[in-house]
């Protein structure tokens, strides 16, 4: 019976503590070797720690903790100081264009007010279809057969050069830069029955000629 021990389930300390040196002589010594073997197992058992089975945890990182450790935390000052060198630069890029935008500004302005308000040339044809039919000639052309010697007195024209001042009028609002081309005391003249026109109109109670008059003022400036 030299490997009765492991035919039995036996330790070496089990046997030992039992008082089995060698061989058993009965099934006696055989039973309290397995007990001091199955002892000494308990003991082992209740001794070691319980495996922890369970997903391993690890321990929270915080960003913001390791680099307060190791580095420097920007405060927002570098964002600040990088957009008030933009805002500089951009001024230093504008600042030589200044005379040039202005004087562009200037000339837009200049156009734009000697340019009078959008005027219905419909509101004044519909006064006259004999104004309309004469509308189809030069304003020179009106001026030398219908004005030749008249004053820009309204009140002293007669009907045909009434039909003739009010046809070129309504030349006017269709086109009023074309009038800048006549010659300095024509369109002093001519102007001047324009405002005497308008302001016929304007005492009847015209809105529109009240207006009109206010731009064509604009326009003379």
């Amino acid at each position: 019976m030299s490997d009765w021990k492991s035919d039995y389930g036996v330790s070496d300390q089990g046997a030992w503590n039992a008082g089995v040196y060698g061989t058993p002589n009965s099934t006696y010594d055989i039973a309290r070797a397995q007990a001091e073997t199955a002892k000494l197992q308990a003991g082992y058992s209740a001794s070691a720690p319980t495996p922890d089975y369970t997903s391993p945890t690890f321990p929270s990182y915080s960003p913001t903790a390791a680099g307060q450790a190791y580095y420097p935390t920007s405060s927002g000052g570098s964002t600040g100081c990088l957009k008030v060198l933009l805002v500089l630069g951009a001024i230093a890029a504008i600042v030589p264009l200044l005379p040039f935008l202005l004087l562009q500004a200037a000339v837009l302005w200049s156009a734009v007010s000697q340019e009078p308000a959008a005027l219905q040339t419909s509101h004044y044809e519909r006064m006259s279809s004999a104004a309309t039919a004469l509308s189809a000639q030069p304003t020179t052309r009106l001026y030398a057969q219908y004005l030749p010697a008249a004053t820009a007195d309204w009140n002293t024209l007669d009907a045909r050069q009434r039909e003739a001042v009010a046809a070129a009028w309504i030349r006017f609002t269709r086109d009023p830069a074309s009038f800048r081309r006549l010659a300095a005391k024509d369109r002093q003249f001519v102007f001047a029955t324009f405002d005497g026109y308008l302001r016929h109109l304007e005492a009847a109670g015209d809105g529109h000629a009240a207006r009109d008059r206010k731009a064509l003022d604009d326009f003379r400036r």
